[in-house]
């Protein structure tokens, strides 16, 4: 699965990653969660 692949190498070498998804589950997978609303990034 690609986003295992993603976290594998987050956790291996410390690569960062910007994911845009609207998987709720994918998201909360995440060490950091921006969350956008109408176009606003909400805090």
């Amino acid at each position: 699965n690609l986003h295992q692949l993603f976290f594998k190498l987050r956790d291996e070498f410390g690569q960062t990653f910007v994911i845009v998804t609207h998987n709720e589950e994918l998201a909360n997978m995440a060490d950091r969660k921006l969350v956008m609303i109408d176009g606003v990034l909400q805090n």
